[in-house]
């Protein structure tokens, strides 16, 4: 609990306030005491949105549907004032942690725990959905842990079921902890607070997210795709939430249904010390911003490639196509083609816990590199892997001149940007935000873009210092969804919205950030949907649509020049100015003409997946197949040469390559059941 500030009032209604409790989209939840020293959880909704007279009407019907909930297993509505110049509601204060702090500083839970704390939330929502009320917001740090049992609090967005005409199509959730078929425009139902429930049952079990963490874009791009992180997910369990986060809402039990299985299960009442972690429990483990996959991107211009693991094990062919799809191999692509060992100049276990497996690590320009493990830390490592210095972790580094920049999130929930210095890792300062959103380098200016915003997303540019030297708000749109900067402009997808969720948008728009306004805006020639991406390219602009559709822009007016459907087996696309984009499309690698989108060379994966590098000279680009690196012609697709992997390395699943000077970098998994089992780096010498 923080101290009240200057600008907080001294009380709210009947109650006197007593420090602040936190803050969240909604507004700022302060506790309070009555005047018989009854303590109370007050949640005072921001300004701006008290002044929307539709918000105002949902509130109102959102305060009266909390005060009819009466489960055991939920904090009580006490009062409302859903009238005042800024309206609030109280509920019964809950003396306790919320998982996500348990998790976090404690570790995780037990199954037998996850039991009982599933049982609980089964119980509380049975009871909602018998109100026919939706919950709509179910994740951890909205269930706090007592003796008692679990509660489930933050009723700031629990609506009656028949009463989603106001607000169906509105954002309203945690994407780690939301059911797919809201992307789709449908209103919460109980079947979604049941996917919820899974969710968050996962945290509780391994620490992690069901997405395995990054923005919003990145973990909704996960949800639409069915990337569910359940490998670490204790055997006991796994039955339970591969049920309740069924993609389709049928195939769900319903929240009585659930609570009946779970007694069957043997989930135990709640007593003293039920959910404590045991002592040969696995310390707390950070969610990772990143999951077993994320969407893959290279562009020329951008110092940093963010990576993580993959699950899929690579097997790759050396057989390549022309466009035409004539599978007799481009010239050079022979049996014969010279293989030779490769020389390995480093090996690096990169993580501290060795049950999980996700990581973060990023290239630094040609300085060194950036690794945020599952552990509390960041780590630069010299490009000879060697250390050279850790700091309190932060997500996704970036180079930013001679600092590098990241975002993290506090011990209370606040986004934040943290500015270190490179060379030392010394903390140069923090910035709060409004949410983890997107970081980007624009010539020394650090900008940072929300997830979404209310009216209009709030664009916030900062100097070295950490200063900030400009605020503008992008006009009507008010969610972002691909994003990119091309060193002087930002290029991003965007939504209109005020309570509404497109699950599509159809517009691009080029903003220039020296004239603070937009240079272009045009619309697609077909909608795109959440999980599209932006790439800036020399004077091509690429919107890649899920996995079906890229369509090259005009830098200049934004005017569409091709758009090539796709028939793709994965979201991942890589793009450079000299080479053009390639894809990912039927197990195949294939190299689009940047003028034109016809395809001019494939290169067959035998339906498997592979991590690409770009040589530094742009002629070639490397894969690894069979335990082999391999390096293609990029203009051809030809075959030049394969190097042989260290035998110790043949269990590795590659997830991400780059090659810098005369060295390339290869993070990877070993399965958990292997010797020395996570991810890594491999270091091997090019010349």
């Amino acid at each position: 609990m923080e101290q009240l500030g200057s600008t907080d009032p001294s009380s709210i209604g009947p109650f006197r306030l007593v420090g602040r409790l936190g803050a969240g989209g909604m507004g700022r939840v302060y506790l309070g005491q009555s005047a018989t020293g009854k303590r109370v959880a007050i949640k005072v909704i921001r300004s701006e949105l008290a002044e929307d007279t539709v918000f105002r009407q949902r509130f109102a019907r959102e305060v009266a549907a909390a005060k009819s909930i009466t489960a055991l297993h939920t904090a009580a509505v006490v009062d409302a004032d859903p009238d005042a110049e800024q309206p609030w509601f109280a509920t019964t204060y809950v003396e306790g942690p919320s998982l996500a702090q348990h998790v976090r500083q404690d570790g995780v839970l037990s199954p037998a725990a996850c039991l009982t704390l599933a049982a609980g939330i089964a119980e509380a929502l049975a009871a909602m959905h018998l109100g026919g009320l939706v919950h709509r917001d179910v994740k951890p740090s909205n269930v706090l842990l007592t003796d008692a049992g679990p509660q489930i609090i933050d009723f700031g967005i629990v609506l009656p079921a028949e009463a989603t005409r106001l607000t169906t199509s509105m954002v309203v959730g945690t994407p780690a902890y939301m059911a797919p078929e809201r992307l789709d425009g449908d209103e919460g139902s109980p079947a979604g607070d049941i996917f919820s429930l899974g969710a968050t049952i996962v945290f509780a079990a391994t620490g992690q997210g069901l997405l395995g963490g990054g923005t919003m874009q990145e973990q909704i791009a996960r949800l639409a795709h069915g990337r569910f992180h359940l490998a670490n997910v204790p055997k006991e369990l796994r039955p339970l939430v591969v049920r309740c986060v069924s993609r389709r809402p049928k195939d769900r039990p319903t929240a009585s249904e659930l609570a009946r299985t779970l007694v069957g299960l043997g989930a135990a009442a709640p007593a003293s010390g039920w959910y404590v972690t045991p002592t040969t429990q696995m310390d707390p483990v950070p969610t990772s911003r990143q999951g077993l996959r994320r969407r893959t991107i290279i562009a020329a211009g951008l110092g940093v490639v963010a990576v993580a693991g993959t699950g899929a094990t690579l097997a790759l062919t050396g057989h390549t196509s022309n466009g035409q799809g004539d599978r007799n191999g481009a010239p050079g692509a022979s049996p014969s083609t010279p293989e030779r060992s490769a020389t390995v100049l480093s090996a690096l276990p990169l993580q501290e816990t060795a049950r999980f497996l996700d990581m973060t690590t990023v290239i630094l320009g040609g300085q060194g590199l950036g690794t945020s493990e599952p552990s509390p830390l960041t780590r630069f490592l010299n490009v000879d892997g060697t250390e050279r210095w850790r700091a309190a972790r932060f997500f996704d580094p970036m180079p930013w001149g001679k600092l590098v920049a990241g975002t993290t999130i506090d011990e209370n929930g606040q986004a934040k940007i943290v500015i270190n210095d490179l060379a030392t890792g010394r903390k140069v300062t923090t910035i709060q935000v409004e949410d983890l959103g997107r970081l980007y380098i624009v010539g020394t200016t650090l900008i940072h873009l929300p997830s979404a915003g209310y009216d209009s997303l709030r664009l916030q540019a900062f100097d070295t210092s950490g200063k900030r030297i400009m605020q503008e708000y992008l006009g009507d749109i008010s969610s972002c969804y691909g994003c990119a900067s091309d060193g002087t402009t930002l290029l991003y997808l965007g939504a209109v919205a005020r309570f509404e969720t497109l699950s599509y948008s159809d517009r691009m728009v080029r903003w220039d950030l020296k004239a603070r306004s937009a240079r272009w805006r045009v619309k697609l020639p077909s909608r795109v949907s959440k999980t599209a991406e932006v790439v800036a390219s020399g004077e091509a602009i690429y919107v890649a649509n899920q996995a079906d559709t890229l369509i090259s822009l005009n830098s200049l007016d934004g005017e569409v020049k091709w758009v090539a459907s796709l028939a793709s087996d994965d979201d991942a696309f890589y793009v450079d100015p000299q080479i053009g984009p390639l894809i990912f499309e039927r197990g195949e690698l294939v190299r689009l003409d940047p003028a034109s989108g016809q395809r001019t060379w494939r290169y067959d994966l035998s339906g498997k997946w592979s991590p690409v590098a770009l040589a530094t000279d742009r002629k070639s680009l490397y894969i690894i197949s069979k335990n082999c690196l391999i390096c293609l012609d990029a203009s051809t697709g030809e075959l030049l040469w394969k190097r042989r992997l260290p035998e110790d390395t043949s269990n590795l699943h590659p997830s991400a390559l780059r090659a810098v000077d005369d060295r390339i970098f290869i993070t990877f998994e070993v399965p958990a059941d292997k010797p020395n089992g996570g991810p890594g780096l491999l270091a091997v010498s090019l010349a």
